[in-house]
């Protein structure tokens, strides 16, 4: 993810593991189970994040679990979304 090719809302077609996936994260990610996906984020928009998935990325904003910790995503973690495709 180079800032200087990529501008934050624009498409992409990337996979997770072209975005620095690697087994680890894939054996952390297994604790998961029910409708949820890995992302990285790309970019912050002041109360949301643009999170690449494979092959394409999505707006989402974070729990309010993690607003009240004060603990907010940086841009180039790895994140757990809640798979919601009807929002």
């Amino acid at each position: 993810m180079n800032s200087s090719t990529m501008a934050c809302g624009e498409s992409h077609t990337y996979t997770l593991k072209q975005l620095g996936w690697t087994e680890e994260h894939e054996k952390a990610f297994t604790k998961y189970s029910g409708p949820y996906v890995p992302g990285r984020v790309a970019c912050r928009q002041k109360t949301v994040w643009e999170v690449f998935l494979d092959g394409g990325s999505v707006m989402a904003g974070i729990s309010g679990a993690l607003r009240k910790l004060g603990r907010f995503p940086a841009v180039g973690d790895f994140v757990v979304l809640l798979h919601q495709p009807e929002s």
